[in-house]
């Protein structure tokens, strides 16, 4: 699979790399993969419970996990609590890109 773009961003794959207008964006591994889940199913919301099943292999995880990754995330992507441009936490529980 090719470069996954969104915005002013590229994902690419095969590189692990996340870059915003070219230039690299630090991100961690469990990051990076919860955004590739998210472009790879931008067209539905996912729920946490989805996330914890096929990012995290459905591995015992704290409460917080989930919600502490996505926020790293929704950072890394430059959105903040008044603005949610690229992730949004749904009503429900779900995060849609």
């Amino acid at each position: 699979m090719g470069l996954l773009a969104f915005g002013a961003f590229e994902a690419d794959p095969a590189r692990f790399e996340l870059r915003r207008d070219g230039a690299l964006v630090e991100i961690s591994a469990k990051c990076f993969d919860i955004l590739l889940y998210l472009i790879r199913h931008r067209e539905r919301v996912v729920s946490k419970a989805e996330l914890v099943e096929k990012v995290w292999q459905a591995q015992a995880l704290s409460a917080s996990a989930v919600p502490t990754a996505v926020l790293t995330l929704r950072r890394a992507l430059g959105d903040d609590d008044d603005s949610s441009r690229h992730i949004a936490n749904l009503r429900g529980g779900g995060i849609g890109l």
